[in-house]
């Protein structure tokens, strides 16, 4: 959490602006559209290792996103230096929130990385700011062509209320439907639960049909009924019936030669 707010004088850089923040991988992120939030939309991801880079001049930075319980760890680097782990999770859901800030040299260049740390947590960008490194520069939020939705000041710099264009506030006592983004763990473990169910059944299957084929065989030993593999020159001596041989040897009934 950052103490320091950001003014009206201050540089607001939307997260829809990509010809400033370059987002990696690419396919890792989804933008989320909601009046809630600044500008109207929020970058998310739940992939573990999935950052955003952000270069600017300027004598301090902020990153502005939302909290509740389904964010986690993420990694600040700034001009390489990784700085201790943080942590989007709270109880509660708040946006507009100052995660992080820092005064910086204003006469250079800065590169300002933040990732996730943790798989199937959300991770997610609001906007950013910086104080320009001219005291005479102008208020502006950088959003490429998309114009902010919220009216009046903004960002809001005590309440995480918005001020929406339409006329309406919206609430925040509860987390946005964030869209779920099926990470690769995620698939990998749905086709291993699908093909265990799979086993699952097919042994069941087998397990059934050995015991219908022995109870079937055990009916028909009650009932009398005799095999139809029986040979016939056994059930003939087995009823003691008399039996003249030849001089060849039948086989059912065809003659076999010496």
């Amino acid at each position: 959490m950052c103490s320091v707010n950001t003014t009206s004088s201050d540089t607001l850089v939307d997260d829809r602006d990509t010809s400033r923040i370059t987002y990696s991988p690419d396919s890792a992120w989804k933008l989320f559209e909601n009046k809630r939030f600044a500008g109207g939309s929020q970058y998310q991801t739940q992939q573990s290792q999935a950052l955003f880079t952000f270069k600017f001049q300027g004598s301090y930075i902020w990153y502005h996103s939302d909290r509740d319980q389904r964010h986690g760890l993420y990694q600040v680097t700034l001009d390489g230096q990784q700085l201790q782990p943080m942590t989007g999770h709270d109880g509660g859901y708040t946006t507009h929130v100052n995660l992080w800030c820092q005064s910086v040299d204003p006469a250079k260049e800065h590169t300002l990385t933040i990732a996730n740390l943790e798989q199937g947590q959300y991770f997610t960008l609001d906007y950013l700011a910086s104080v320009s490194s001219s005291s005479s520069s102008s208020s502006s939020f950088s959003t490429g062509s998309v114009p902010p939705s919220a009216s009046g000041s903004f960002p809001p710099s005590s309440s995480p209320t918005v001020s929406i264009s339409d006329g309406t506030t919206p609430s925040l006592d509860a987390s946005p439907n964030y869209q779920t983004m099926p990470s690769d763990t995620a698939r990998s473990s749905h086709w291993r639960l699908h093909w265990i169910a799979l086993g699952v059944v097919a042994f069941v299957l087998f397990v059934v049909l050995i015991v219908l084929i022995a109870h079937d065989r055990r009916r028909k030993r009650a009932m009398g009924i005799t095999p139809a593999y029986s040979h016939p020159r056994r059930e003939m001596l087995e009823a003691g019936t008399p039996q003249e041989y030849s001089s060849h040897r039948t086989w059912e009934g065809f003659p076999l030669s010496r």
